[in-house]
């Protein structure tokens, strides 16, 4: 805990340039996991009736979103960094996200949306924390 207290601490005090290389070398060291949200989507929620299993139905990436999505890839490939495992919700922005960045992704439910529906809160974000 006093290593995590103390790399907060760096990365509230530290230029940007010196935040950078702190978290590439923590996330180099392992043991850690990286949560994002996807890239732009623009607007602001899916419409009413949308169906996971229909991207259709569905706020989706954008041509913006869908480089930014690879743009973060070849990131963090340049930093040498390269995930051991992605996990993403089934909204069909996010598998997109992760296919463009990462290649490839497991669909995790426990990274789905909860605000409609705030019944399943407390069990996600047990299951994500865990």
């Amino acid at each position: 805990m006093r290593l995590l207290l103390a790399l907060f601490g760096f990365l509230v005090l530290a230029s940007p340039d010196a935040r950078a290389d702190a978290v590439a070398d923590a996330l180099r060291a392992g043991g850690v996991a990286v949560l994002m949200r996807h890239a732009t989507a623009p607007g602001n929620f899916d419409p009413e009736g949308f169906r996971l299993d229909d991207c259709s139905t569905q706020r989706n990436l954008s041509a913006e979103g869908r480089d930014e999505a690879r743009r973060i890839g070849v990131h963090l490939k340049g930093l040498g960094l390269a995930p051991g495992e992605v996990l993403t919700s089934q909204w069909c922005r996010c598998r997109e996200t992760a296919r463009l960045a990462f290649g490839a992704a497991r669909d995790w439910p426990a990274l789905n949306s909860f605000l409609r529906t705030r019944d399943s809160e407390a069990a996600q974000v047990a299951e994500v924390l865990a």
